[in-house]
């Protein structure tokens, strides 16, 4: 089984929070554990340490980007840092930045990333049985290939897992630049609605095959009045 596990952060190439202790730790943990190929994905952070990575394999990793109506670019390196493979997205523009999160084009920034790790992993050859997202910025992989299931046959067999590690934060921006991320059509949309925003944590949940949490406990009580975030 092939698993490509998305991530916003992850150990030891950078980290926030829990997320990047366990996205750090999972791939490793399936390779061992199973004949799983696991691999991890992740933008290329201005705090990642550059001894870590081990070759730049891609140049230039071209898609198609529709904001503006053009095709965009990044660079990706390769790096076993974290015990088992991992690629890193370089583009400077989105992610040499100080902070992992805080910006007001956090949404454009990871649409950026989820569609260059969907383009990464067509440029492997290697169609995925799994696409793990995690957390609100990788909510945008988990619409773009449910939508690609019926007209892409590399992801026709994909399916999808969504884990919430924290639900506090919801990916939440607004609406109107949905069209312009490239989620027009009215499905698309729905999924991404909430009370008047858009949350791209709303739209991972709502458009996976399957939801997961950090713990047992952690589903109970985010289902709960009190820790839910209605």
């Amino acid at each position: 089984m092939h698993v490509a596990i998305l991530s916003s952060e992850a150990v030891p190439f950078a980290k926030t929070g829990g997320l990047g202790d366990v996205a750090g730790a999972l791939p490793k943990a399936l390779r061992e554990a199973s004949d799983t190929d696991a691999v991890l994905i992740l933008p290329l952070h201005e705090q990642t340490d550059r001894r870590l990575l081990r070759d730049r394999i891609i140049d230039n990793l071209e898609f198609e980007w529709p904001r503006g109506g053009t095709r965009r670019s990044a660079r990706v390196w390769y790096s076993e840092a974290s015990g088992a493979p991992a690629y890193l997205i370089d583009a400077p523009r989105y992610f040499s930045r100080p902070e992992i999160y805080g910006y007001p084009d956090d949404h454009e920034r990871y649409a950026f990333f989820c569609r260059a790790a969907l383009a990464l992993l067509e440029r492997l050859d290697n169609p995925p049985n799994i696409v793990h997202c995690n957390d609100w910025p990788c909510g945008f992989a988990a619409v773009e290939l449910l939508a690609r299931r019926n007209r892409d046959a590399f992801y026709a067999h994909t399916r999808t897992i969504f884990s919430i590690h924290n639900l506090a934060y919801q990916g939440v921006f607004d609406p109107f630049e949905l069209t312009r991320l490239g989620f027009g059509a009215a499905d698309e949309r729905a999924a991404f609605m909430m009370g008047g925003a858009a949350s791209a944590l709303k739209a991972g949940l709502a458009t996976s095959d399957m939801l997961s949490t950090v713990s047992p406990r952690y589903a109970l009580e985010i289902q709960t009045p009190e820790q839910g975030f209605n």
